[in-house]
């Protein structure tokens, strides 16, 4: 076990000695299973991303109860995550099994585009997501009246905002190139320009931290509000009453403040190892970082295809309900008034 990992500690933080085409700082290649891990871990990833993710945009098209104002930006969420499927997983995972990337400068380019493009739309999107929900619960009568075309003019804001800070690489802040691992395509965060460099932090700023602050903010906001009304219940009515309340609709503010700091850590643990990376490029420090630090990292970030699939479907009542009505073989748990029934109580809670 020892062996073991200081075998991976080499790998990471050793000096290397094979020069990478793009970067032209000193390399050691990879343990070839270490190609071969991540590549299939990558490709079982992007798999069930992709087939996840379908199935999202299936039932939204096909079901009446998923089909609904609310869920527009689940949809949006869903469609950047297939995407980021189909454009990024091929070569990667073709490029891990061969040990060096196998695909044209072009290829790679574009390839590091659509992987920032869909991926900060879907870091953006579920900022959006957060905010919307908010917005609905804490200002429940502006929620109602304008939901739909604020669902709209979010999405357009996600995808405009995403591709205003993927574009400049193509105009020369920055630019498109091979990562230390030689399979993915990324920007170029080891660059020594210091104008290059501040791109790096620009775009952390703009597509990762001001996301995660909007959904710490937001989802906090949802657990005062939850918190508030029930508390103001609870004073109105006498204890026995209280306590004959249905425990989804007692435990609602608990309820959403686990939720809320579910997908906020999620969302940090899929996506911080590669900011933090990046960050090191930037502050001047990318000769420590290895091929395999790079590639860990941007593997886990592909994680969050799946990751949001999970919190923001699969958990969803109108989600299960939609899929029990499209899918009826599939198996649902106890008499089905009860399911709608309790579907229709935890819809409140997450809209």
């Amino acid at each position: 076990m020892k062996i073991a990992t200081t075998s991976l500690l080499n790998e990471v933080f050793l000096p290397y000695r094979i020069i990478c085409r793009g970067f032209g700082r000193s390399l050691r290649m990879l343990n070839p299973i270490i190609f071969y891990s991540l590549g299939t871990f990558v490709l079982v990833v992007g798999i069930v991303g992709w087939m996840g993710n379908l199935l999202i945009i299936y039932v939204f098209f096909r079901s009446k109860h998923f089909h609904r104002t609310k869920n527009v930006l689940t949809l949006n969420l869903a469609i950047t995550n297939a995407l980021m499927c189909v454009a990024t997983v091929p070569t990667f995972v073709a490029s891990s099994f061969s040990r060096k990337w196998i695909f044209s400068d072009t290829v790679c380019q574009m390839t590091g585009f659509m992987a920032g493009w869909f991926g900060t739309q879907s870091i953006c999107t579920l900022a959006a997501i957060a905010l919307d929900r908010c917005i609905a619960i804490t200002l429940p009568m502006t929620g109602k009246l304008s939901r739909g075309r604020r669902a709209i003019i979010s999405i357009v804001v996600v995808w405009l905002w995403s591709l205003v800070w993927c574009l400049p690489p193509f105009f020369g802040w920055n630019k498109w190139s091979m990562q230390k691992y030689q399979t993915g395509c990324t920007f170029n965060y080891l660059s020594d320009n210091t104008f290059q460099r501040w791109y790096i932090m620009a775009l952390t700023l703009a597509v990762f931290v001001l996301p995660m602050v909007v959904m710490i903010v937001c989802y906090y906001a949802i657990w005062r509000a939850a918190r508030r009304s029930t508390l103001a219940l609870k004073g109105m009515m006498d204890l026995g009453s209280f306590q004959n309340l249905p425990k989804k609709r007692r435990n609602v503010d608990v309820h959403t403040a686990k939720v809320g700091v579910l997908v906020t850590l999620l969302f940090i643990l899929s996506w911080t190892p590669f900011a933090i990376v990046a960050l090191i490029g930037w502050a001047g420090y990318g000769h420590v970082l290895t091929p395999l630090a790079g590639a860990i990292p941007a593997a886990i970030a592909k994680m969050s295809v799946v990751v949001n699939y999970v919190v923001y479907a699969a958990l969803m009542p109108d989600f299960k309900r939609g899929l029990r009505e499209v899918l009826p073989w599939m198996p649902g748990s106890g008499p089905r008034r009860q399911r709608d029934m309790t579907s229709r109580c935890a819809s409140v809670e997450h809209s």
